[in-house]
């Protein structure tokens, strides 16, 4: 009893609404400058299985690296990566499995224009959630 206690304060506590964008609910804030949120407003609910947009924001230079190596010395990549600040993905999440599909992803500027688009077909398998993960922490707090 006590643990289950624990555990819905948890979820509780790491899913708190970010003041001023309250669709947007912060579910991970990392080390390395990476805040995640999802948008309470997007959630779509049918037979065990959640569609959710995330967004996760770039606040350090650290948390934009990964993204930036994406762009592998292309010059006009690497011109748009410089300006890149946020991105947003639909995440397709079967809650009774515990596992995931990647929908569509969006990378943007500071001017809130897309910079690169990815859309994926609704055909692809879904992958494993691992336990403890930012993807487990997502997974609890829309599938309550």
């Amino acid at each position: 009893m006590l643990m289950t206690i624990g555990f819905v304060l948890s979820v509780f506590l790491t899913c708190s609404s970010d003041i001023g964008r309250e669709n947007l609910i912060k579910y991970d804030d990392s080390d390395d400058g990476i805040v995640s949120y999802y948008d309470k407003n997007s959630i779509k609910r049918k037979s065990g299985i959640v569609q959710v947009w995330e967004e996760e924001r770039y606040n350090t230079p650290e948390s934009l690296r990964e993204q930036i190596d994406q762009c592998n010395g292309d010059y006009e990549q690497q011109n748009k990566c410089d300006r890149l600040s946020f991105s947003k993905v639909l995440w397709e999440i079967d809650c009774e499995q515990d596992k995931v599909r990647l929908l569509i992803s969006n990378i943007y500027n500071k001017d809130g224009n897309i910079l690169f688009h990815s859309s994926y077909h609704y055909s692809g398998a879904r992958e494993y959630i691992n336990p403890n993960t930012i993807m487990d922490k997502l997974k609890n707090c829309v599938c309550k």
